[in-house]
C-alpha cells in the first residue's frame, strides 16, 4: 500500500499533463476551424460586395500619382548627379571644345555655371531649322499650356475642398469665393484681388494655405514661360583654328603634347622623345602606349618590361624587351600645352586667341540640337515636386477632415451661383438694400465700401470631431502595418529586379514577373477596402501565383540556356524561406488568437 501511495500522484501528475495537452490541441483546433470559418466569410462577403469598377479606378489613380510623385522626386534629387557625372565621364573624343554659350574651351566645364542659366547645355540630335521649331513648337504647347491647364485643375480641385472647410470656420469675400470656385484660373488680376482680400479683408483659416495658394496660383500662370525658357535649340557648332595666311583647321586635327620618353633610345626612340596624342581610331596610338605601358610596368621600376610598338611605327616586331629599370617617362601636365598640327607645333594661348566655333554644315545646310538649361530644368523640377505633394497634402488632410464627419458637398458651377446669389442677397438685405436693383459696378463698390468684400460662408455641422492626416496616417499604419511592410518589400524588390534588368542581368526577368501579381494585388486590396483575412488570402494566391510563374519561366529560360537551373531554385529558395513571414496581413490576426488562447 505505501509502494501504490507513492506511485499514484505520478500516474495522476501523467494523466493530468495528458487532459493539458489534449485541451490546449482541442482549443487550437477550435481556433482554426473558427478562423477559417470567420475568413471564408469575409472573402465570400467582401468579393461579393466590391465595387470592382470604382476601386479599380480608385487603385489606379493612387499608382498614377504614386508613380509621378515618386519618380518627380527621385528624378529631381538624381538629375544633378546624372548631369555632373555624366559630364565627368565624358570622353575628350566626344567634346567638340565648343562651351554653350559658343566659345572655345579645351576642357569641358561645369554645366552648373549661372552665367549660362540660359544656354542650351543639354542638347539633343542634329536637326534642320524646320525640324527643330517643329519640336520647340509642340513643346511650348504639349508641356507648356497642356501642362499648365493641368496644374490649374489639380489646384482648384485641392483650393476649393480646402476653402469649403476654411468657410465652415469664417467667412470669406465674394471675390475669394468666385475666383475659387466659378473662376478656374490663375491670370495677374485674380492674383492680386486674392492677395488683397487675404491681407486687408476675410483671410482664410491658415496663413500657410493662403500663402501656398498665392504661390501655386503665380507658379501656373508662369509655367508655359518656364516651360519655355528652359528648353530652345541652338547651332551645332565645331572648334576650329584660324592661321595667320587665312587658312584654318578643325582643332580635332590637333595632337596634344602628352609625355617625354627620356631614355626613348632604348625603344629605337631620340632621348627627351615627345609623344603627341593620337587620333580617333587609332588602335594604339603613341599615347596610348605609353599610358599602357605606365598603367603596367610603371616609371623606373627594377623590373624587365616590354615596350608595345604602336601601330603607326613602321617595325617588324610587336614589341621591344627592356631590361630593368622600366623607362623614365615624364607625363606632361602644363598649363602651357604644346599642340602638334601638320608638323608644326602650337602653344596653348596661340590657339585661345585663334579658336573660333563655328555652325556644322551638312549639305549646305546648319544644323541644331535642341535641349534644356540645366539650371532651369532643375529649378522647374524642384517647383513641380513642391506643388505636387503641397496640392496632394492640401487636399487630402481637408478631405480626411470633412469626410470623417460624413458625406460633404463643394460649392461647383450652378451650385456655386446660388450659394453666393444667397450670400449677396442676405448680406444686402441686412443692410436695407436690394441688390437686383443695382448695377455691376454699384454692387462691387457697395460690398467693397460697406460689407469689407461682403462674406460667404457654410455652417459647420454639430456632430462628429475632424481628424486630419497626422491621425489618420496613424491609424492607417497601426491597422495596416504588416500589410504596409509586404507592400514596401515587394515594392523594394521589385525596383532591385528591374534595376538587374536594366544591367542586363536578364535570369532576374523571371522573378521580377513573378512579384507583379503580388503587387498589383496588395494594392487593389488597400483600395477595394478588403478586410485582413481577405487580403491574406488574396496575396498568399497572388503570391503563389508569381511563384509558379517565376519557377516556369526560370526552368522555360533554363532549357534555352539563358541561366542555370540552380540560380532558378536557389532564388526560389530565398523566396519561400524568406517573403512569406513578411507577408501574410492577416497575420496579426492569428497572433492575436494565439495570445489570447495563452
Amino acid at each position: 500500500m505505501a509502494v501504490s501511495a507513492d506511485i499514484d500522484p505520478l500516474l495522476m501528475e501523467a494523466d493530468a499533463s495528458k487532459t493539458r495537452e489534449l485541451s490546449n490541441l482541442k482549443k487550437i483546433t477550435l481556433y482554426l476551424g473558427k478562423l477559417w470559418i470567420e475568413t471564408r466569410n469575409d472573402l465570400r462577403y467582401d468579393l461579393k460586395s466590391t465595387r470592382w469598377r470604382r476601386s479599380a479606378v480608385t487603385y489606379f489613380k493612387w499608382l498614377f500619382f504614386s508613380i509621378w510623385a515618386l519618380g518627380l522626386l527621385t528624378f529631381c534629387i538624381a538629375f544633378p548627379l546624372i548631369i555632373t557625372n555624366g559630364v565627368a565621364l565624358e570622353s575628350l573624343e566626344s567634346w567638340n571644345n565648343c562651351a554653350p554659350d559658343s566659345t572655345f574651351s579645351l576642357e569641358r566645364p561645369s554645366p552648373w555655371q549661372f552665367a549660362w542659366v540660359f544656354q542650351i547645355v543639354l542638347g539633343f540630335g542634329a536637326y534642320n531649322f524646320t525640324q527643330v521649331k517643329i519640336i520647340d513648337v509642340a513643346w511650348d504647347i504639349g508641356v507648356g499650356r497642356l501642362g499648365q491647364t493641368i496644374l490649374a485643375y489639380f489646384s482648384w480641385k485641392a483650393f476649393s475642398v480646402y476653402v469649403r472647410l476654411s468657410m465652415e470656420h469664417a467667412p470669406i469675400t465674394y471675390r475669394t469665393f468666385w475666383t475659387t470656385y466659378m473662376q478656374h484660373e490663375a491670370s495677374f488680376r485674380p492674383i492680386i484681388r486674392a492677395i488683397r482680400d487675404f491681407t486687408s479683408r476675410r483671410g482664410l483659416r491658415s496663413k500657410t494655405a493662403m500663402i501656398f495658394m498665392i504661390a501655386t496660383m503665380v507658379f501656373i500662370m508662369a509655367f508655359p514661360t518656364l516651360a519655355s525658357a528652359m528648353t530652345g535649340y541652338t547651332a551645332n557648332n565645331n572648334a576650329v583654328i584660324k592661321f595667320i595666311d587665312g587658312t584654318q583647321a578643325p582643332f580635332t586635327e590637333f595632337q596634344k603634347f602628352e609625355h617625354i620618353i627620356h631614355d626613348g633610345n632604348r625603344i629605337n626612340l631620340t632621348s627627351d622623345y615627345k609623344v603627341f596624342s593620337g587620333k580617333e581610331g587609332d588602335v594604339c596610338g603613341w599615347d596610348d602606349c605609353v599610358a599602357q605601358y605606365i598603367n603596367k610596368y610603371g616609371i623606373l621600376n627594377n623590373t624587365a618590361s616590354n615596350w608595345t610598338v604602336p601601330v603607326r611605327a613602321v617595325s617588324d616586331v610587336p614589341y621591344i624587351p627592356i631590361q630593368s629599370p622600366t623607362l623614365n617617362i615624364e607625363v606632361h601636365v602644363k598649363d602651357d600645352a604644346l599642340f602638334l598640327y601638320n608638323n608644326m607645333t602650337y602653344n596653348l594661348p596661340y590657339l585661345k586667341d585663334n579658336a573660333i566655333c563655328q555652325p556644322v554644315m551638312v549639305e549646305s545646310q546648319q544644323t541644331y540640337q535642341w535641349g534644356f538649361s540645366v539650371i532651369q530644368l532643375e529649378v522647374t523640377l524642384i517647383l513641380l515636386t513642391m506643388w505636387t505633394f503641397g496640392v496632394w497634402i492640401m487636399w487630402l488632410d481637408t478631405h480626411l477632415k470633412l469626410i470623417s464627419r460624413g458625406e460633404y458637398q463643394v460649392p461647383h458651377e450652378l451650385n456655386a451661383v446660388l450659394y453666393l446669389a444667397d450670400a449677396i442677397r442676405d448680406d444686402f438685405k441686412c443692410v436695407g438694400e436690394k441688390p437686383g436693383s443695382l448695377a455691376n459696378d454699384d454692387l462691387r463698390r457697395y460690398a467693397r465700401e460697406h460689407l469689407k468684400g461682403g462674406k460667404v460662408g457654410i455652417q459647420a455641422p454639430l456632430s462628429g470631431n475632424a481628424y486630419g492626416l497626422r491621425l489618420f496616417a496613424w491609424n492607417w499604419l497601426k491597422t495596416n502595418k504588416l500589410c504596409t511592410i509586404s507592400l514596401l518589400t515587394a515594392t523594394t524588390i521589385l525596383a532591385f529586379d528591374l534595376e538587374d534588368i536594366m544591367y542586363g542581368q536578364s535570369g532576374w526577368f523571371a522573378m521580377t514577373w513573378g512579384y507583379i501579381p503580388l503587387f498589383f494585388v496588395m494594392g487593389f486590396a488597400l483600395a477595394a477596402g478588403w478586410s485582413r483575412k481577405t487580403r491574406a488570402v488574396m496575396e498568399w494566391a497572388a503570391f503563389i501565383a508569381g511563384t509558379v510563374v517565376f519557377l516556369a519561366v526560370g526552368l522555360q529560360k533554363n532549357l534555352r540556356g539563358e541561366y542555370n537551373i540552380v540560380v532558378v531554385m536557389e532564388t526560389l529558395q530565398m523566396r519561400l524561406g524568406m517573403f512569406p513571414p513578411v507577408l501574410a496581413p492577416g497575420g496579426s490576426v492569428e497572433i492575436a488568437g494565439h495570445d489570447h488562447l495563452r
